[in-house]
């Protein structure tokens, strides 16, 4: 009886090891639906429904043809998306970039604002990054990286892969 309690013990934290492995899996695998825009005003409108107050609009800030070498230069960005760069190659990307608050960044900055970066590519919103805020006189103070999702989300928490693994990969990909 003792035999059969310590086998079927051993079972159950199987199969819970499992189920909390796949789930791991499966959550970073869902499929990101980003929202097709027609003008600026729809990417205030996006960052308004995400809870987020716009404090000043820079507007757009960049605009260029993704290719293997800006992908390569930037990938921090890269690093906190969730579609993979490959998408994009030979398109067109924009960059509109607003100073927020009531971001999960805020915390991070002296002055509880956060800087907030939309990527467009064929009216569509494709991703974002997100930092926190600082200004002039604080510049000191800015951590080395510190690049996020839209969400204010890190690499850990956007992929599902070892870092080092990735960025491997990444390099031999876009180098």
């Amino acid at each position: 009886m003792r035999k059969i309690c310590c086998l079927l013990f051993a079972v159950f934290i199987l199969c819970i090891s499992a189920s909390c492995y796949q789930r791991k899996e499966t959550r970073i695998s869902q499929p990101v639906i980003m929202p097709a825009i027609q003008s600026p005003e729809d990417i205030d409108d996006y960052i308004g429904e995400k809870g987020y107050e716009i404090l000043e609009s820079k507007g757009k800030t960049e605009e260029y043809t993704l290719d293997k070498k800006r992908v390569y230069n930037n990938w921090q960005i890269w690093a906190v998306q969730y579609p993979e760069p490959d998408h994009y190659l030979g398109k067109e990307i924009s960059i509109y970039s607003y100073i927020i608050r009531n971001h999960p960044l805020d915390d991070k900055s002296p002055n509880k604002k956060t800087y907030l970066s939309v990527m467009i590519c064929e009216n569509t919103i494709i991703g974002g990054y997100s930092s926190p805020y600082y200004e002039e006189k604080d510049i000191s103070l800015v951590p080395i990286g510190g690049v996020y999702s839209l969400e204010g989300k890190n690499f850990e928490e956007i992929k599902n892969i070892n870092f080092d693994r990735w960025r491997k990969r990444f390099i031999k990909k876009y180098e």
